[in-house]
């Protein structure tokens, strides 16, 4: 026997071997995989000017991570994916990429990695016009950066920020968030493009004398750290500052210093603006001539070098040669202007033609060498699969062996290997039962739900059809006493009215036939404004795609609509808050519920059990949603909910 036991023991002692030998391979091959996905990522990473090639290297890394299982590595890649395609101004294939990349990213909780996706989400929502999300995309990764403490990063975002509002007209809020940027004691550089940032909303606004302060100021800046880019921009600020107020006298030296700067960099399309600007001080100064003379050197160039502004510059040369007198140029180039407005137009038409038949063809060939690069890596695949296959049938062998050597040894064990046996059955029944009562409980919550609406229901249609009927019989009643007797009942008609429009009120909030029968949006639009209007508190309502949203099955409305009331409920009852806002958005897959208030907040490590706040969490059960709350004393609350778009029957 115990012969036997020995060559039981060298036989599994040879199993063991051969099977780690198996699995190290396996495990080694896997690093090898997440190694080549962050080698091809660095490389992607250095290929910013040869876009072609990062393209192609990134989708290769996104195959890769895939196939290793390495979501940081997929993460990464998509999100370098919608960067360069925001480059590429393809805002929807960007946004595509980040959302995907946002995904993983929130999965890992990586705040640095979450912030610059936020903002770089906000670029993109602001170059397609969605200003209102992008500022919330903003504001979002403003949070991180301020809980990360980048410095850096926050005062890029509230430049940003304020951009935004700038492009809104908002001229205000855009100046708050460039004053608190300022505050930050930013680097030179970045202190210089803020003050031009306000010296633009200043301009904008009407108010000349603060704009010319703010880009001096920063204009001595610039010169300060020799930064030439910085200083012509500011220049150029100021040139069209000052030709704008009529100021054209002090605009000339500007504009000669634009001239300069663009000839000393040997940069000829550069020399376009200034010139055409010189052309239109001169016209100010009625030097029509000088004027001309510098409309056609700017005409010159821009015909050169095939610039569309041509158009521009013949409409300026028209009104200047009309200005002096000679009319019949002013005709002929304003002709010429006439013809290439149509003919630009039909050119870019053409334009628009030939770069959507190369994208076809580009994006053909793209797909064909991911398809080449997707057979290669299948045949490797196979190769590892043919391998591991040969492992396992040795493995089998030698276990066969065991098998039979082990026969005899299996008699003695066979007590031990019931009780094992009898152990492992207990913990699996455990698990049922555990099963069991997880999903006995998410029953018990929606038929308590659904109770509650039959509740509901019943009580409101008791109210109504009752003691609604009822006030409203005694009202009817009292109006004919008092046209009969004239005994002057006007009062207490009033009161049965004013209690018969409460019952009603009461009646329609306690059911959900508003839900059914209501547009969902306008809906929610409607109580809002009722919240705002009772307490003071001013609630804002941003929705998006509203015939999908009205489109949704009842009872998710149902569901979804008393999240709202709640979290409406708690800004008012709680937060002590001045305003608010009510976020409802939707894309293919989720739905979105955003609400966010300004008031004191709460301390998140404090417990809350709340009934609203479990209500809600019972609600999210069902519809197999998720929340999270962002909060601290003093800086207000965000509940954020994502829901998965219910499938619509």
């Amino acid at each position: 026997m115990l012969e036997i036991n020995k060559l039981i023991l060298s036989v599994l002692l040879l199993f063991i071997l051969v099977f780690s030998i198996s699995e190290g391979q396996l495990f080694a091959q896997i690093i090898d995989q997440k190694a080549d996905v962050d080698a091809l990522i660095v490389r992607a990473e250095g290929l910013i000017y040869d876009v072609d090639s990062m393209e192609v290297l990134l989708h290769k890394s996104v195959e890769l991570s895939k196939i290793a299982g390495y979501d940081l590595g997929l993460a990464k890649s998509y999100f370098l994916l919608g960067e360069m395609y925001y480059g590429l101004l393809d805002n929807k294939r960007s946004l595509d990429y980040l959302q995907s990349a946002k995904e993983l990213f929130e999965v890992s909780r990586d705040g640095e990695y979450l912030m610059v996706l936020h903002k770089t989400m906000g670029n993109v929502l602001r170059n397609m016009g969605e200003h209102k999300t992008g500022m919330q995309q903003y504001k979002i990764a403003l949070r991180y950066a301020e809980e990360l403490e980048i410095k850096e990063e926050i005062l890029k975002i509230k430049n940003n920020i304020g951009i935004v509002h700038q492009e809104q007209s908002h001229y205000e809020e855009a100046i708050r968030y460039f004053n608190e940027a300022l505050a930050m004691n930013p680097s030179m550089k970045a202190k210089v493009t803020i003050l031009g940032n306000i010296g633009l909303t200043k301009q904008k606004q009407g108010h000349f004398d603060s704009a010319s302060y703010y880009y001096e100021f920063g204009l001595n800046l610039a010169e300060q750290v020799q930064d030439s880019a910085s200083v012509y921009v500011i220049v150029d600020y100021l040139t069209s500052l000052y030709w704008e107020e009529g100021r054209a006298q002090e605009a000339l030296p500007f504009c000669l210093d634009l001239v300069n700067y663009s000839l000393s960099q040997g940069n000829e399309i550069a020399l376009v603006h200034p010139y055409n600007m010189l052309g239109l001080i001169y016209n100010q100064l009625k030097s029509y001539q000088l004027a001309d003379d510098y409309y056609q050197k700017s005409l010159e160039l821009a015909r050169k070098y095939e610039l569309s502004n041509e158009v521009f510059i013949l409409a300026n040369m028209a009104i200047n040669q009309a200005a002096y007198g000679n009319y019949k140029l002013a005709y002929d180039n304003m002709f010429v202007h006439s013809q290439m407005k149509d003919t630009l137009y039909s050119l870019d038409k053409n334009k628009q033609l030939e770069e959507v038949l190369a994208k076809y063809e580009s994006e053909k060939k793209e797909k064909e060498i991911a398809m080449l690069q997707s057979e290669q890596l299948m045949q490797k695949a196979n190769l590892e699969k043919h391998e591991l296959i040969r492992n396992v049938a040795i493995v089998g062998s030698v276990c066969m062996s065991i098998v039979l050597i082990s026969f005899i040894f299996v008699y003695a064990q066979k007590l031990k290997t019931s009780q094992l046996l009898a152990q492992k059955n207990d913990e699996i029944n455990q698990q049922v039962i555990k099963d069991i009562l997880k999903e006995n409980e998410i029953k018990t919550i929606k038929a308590s739900l659904a109770g509650q609406e039959r509740e509901r229901v019943r009580m409101a249609k008791e109210l109504h059809d009752g003691v609604a009927g009822s006030l409203a019989a005694v009202k009817l009643n009292l109006r004919h006493v008092e046209d009969s007797k004239g005994l002057g009942l006007d009062l207490i008609i009033s009161a049965v009215g004013d209690i018969y429009e409460e019952v009603r009120s009461l009646s329609h909030n306690l059911t959900p036939f508003k839900v059914m029968s209501a547009p969902f949006v306008a809906l929610i639009q409607d109580y809002v404004h009722e919240i705002a209007d009772a307490t003071g508190v001013d609630f804002q309502l941003v929705t998006s795609q509203e015939l999908n949203l009205n489109d949704m099955p009842v009872q998710f409305k149902v569901d979804l609509y008393r999240i709202i009331q709640e979290l409406v409920a708690n800004v008012v009852k709680h937060a002590s808050a001045k305003s608010a806002e009510v976020s409802l958005t939707k894309n293919d897959r989720e739905i979105n519920l955003i609400v966010e208030d300004d008031g004191r907040g709460f301390d998140r490590s404090q417990k809350n059990k709340g009934i609203g706040l479990e209500n809600i969490k019972h609600r999210l059960e069902t519809l197999k949603g998720t929340m999270h709350i962002d909060s601290s004393v003093g800086r207000g609350t965000i509940v954020n909910i994502d829901l998965t778009v219910p499938v619509v029957a």
